[in-house]
């Protein structure tokens, strides 16, 4: 078996808006007592069954704001993973997500050294009104001069997170962003339309009227537009939200579209142990503090978890796989649960196509360009 290891550190210097991820905001970040308990959790874990025979095909660190912290907390990570898996430590792929500002030379080469080979900057904008808006803690210049300081440590796979459809962005910003990130020639990029989730502050904001989302045609118009102007750069869209040049898709991410076990560390983190018959998923405690407390005690750091059936493997894997913009085909859920699609979804797939949601392509399956636009309406078809 080959797994993702997802490693979660959730230290930020402040909460933006519109995040409701697990993170900590605190003056004094208790980064050695944590790097101990992602330490504990990770060893104990890489010694249970089914994980101690899996292969670590890709480790990400994500946050939070993993950049933030010491380089050696990286490097000491690594180790205990290279440590306890021993010839089943094969990473294709070492991602770090970075905030652009502070991203000195040192501490790149550091986690170069460590063995991180791919890193994700969270560039969001490059308008200052944008970025200010966001609560970004860095402006457009320290996107350009982290990218150029990531080049000259080594760096060759680069993405940049972009967020659209913001309030009052316009498609002039837009194609900006757009023209500005390309000009950087990123081997990747995530966009992401910006939603008001109903935990944060922005999306308080917006159900009190004082802030107020893009209309559903003109998101529409930004989403096809960034799909056209990164083809025509050469960065293909791979998934709904993320594009790249050939050979530089994340493999990481591909694991979680894919619906293959995953194991997450740290707070807040979650996993997949994945089965044909369903499988187990859980998740880990969100403060820090009680992490930290267990871990130190030995004992397990899950807060829940969920049973998985047939019937919830087979609506995971389609809804995932349709992410992709490659989708399924028959033959491989047949190979990978003994039936036809119909037979479990049946008249679904015949639907969606009619309304021009689905495509076909021999006996693949996959979303259009309008099914794109509206694809977690699709997904709840299955469900």
């Amino acid at each position: 078996m080959e797994i993702g290891l997802y490693v979660h550190i959730p230290f930020c210097a402040a909460r933006c808006p519109y995040c409701d991820f697990t993170i900590t905001v605190t003056r004094r970040r208790p980064e050695e007592a944590y790097r101990d308990a992602l330490l504990r959790e990770l060893g104990g874990r890489l010694e249970e069954a089914p994980w101690r025979e899996a292969t670590l095909r890709t480790i990400f660190f994500g946050g939070g704001t993993p950049s933030i912290v010491d380089p050696s907390f990286i490097d000491a990570v690594l180790a205990e993973a290279r440590a306890r898996a021993g010839p089943r430590f094969a990473p294709r792929e070492v991602t770090l997500e970075a905030n652009p500002e502070g991203l000195e030379p040192a501490k790149l080469l550091a986690w170069r050294r460590a063995g991180v080979d791919r890193l994700s900057l969270g560039a969001q904008s490059f308008q200052e009104a944008h970025l200010r808006f966001l609560g970004r803690g860095h402006r457009a210049g320290d996107i350009r001069a982290a990218v150029g300081a990531a080049r000259e440590a080594g760096f060759a796979n680069l993405s940049l997170d972009l967020i659209f459809a913001m309030p009052g962005q316009t498609m002039e910003d837009l194609e900006s962003d757009l023209d500005q990130a390309l000009a950087l020639g990123p081997e990747h990029l995530s966009c992401y339309n910006l939603t008001a989730e109903p935990a944060t502050r922005f999306g308080r904001e917006v159900r009190a009227g004082r802030h107020a989302l893009p209309g559903e045609e003109t998101q529409a118009r930004m989403f096809t537009r960034i799909g056209e102007r990164l083809d025509r750069a050469g960065l293909r869209r791979y998934e709904i939200s993320n594009f790249a040049r050939p050979g530089f898709e994340s493999i990481h991410n591909r694991c979680y579209w894919r619906r293959e076990s995953y194991l997450g560390i740290g707070t807040g983190a979650h996993s997949l142990l994945a089965r044909p018959d369903g499988g187990t998923r859980w998740w880990n405690v969100r403060d820090h503090r009680r992490y930290i407390a267990l871990a130190r005690e030995g004992k397990p750091c899950v807060e829940g978890s969920e049973a998985l059936g047939p019937g919830d493997a087979r609506r995971e894997w389609v809804f995932l796989r349709l992410r992709d913009v490659e989708g399924f085909s028959g033959s491989e859920f047949r190979g990978t649960f003994g039936e036809e699609p119909g037979e479990f979804f049946p008249g679904v797939i015949p639907v969606l196509i009619e309304e021009g949601l689905l495509e076909t392509t021999g006996d693949r399956v996959a979303l259009t360009d309008r099914g794109r636009l509206v694809s977690d309406e699709v997904f709840l078809r299955f469900f």
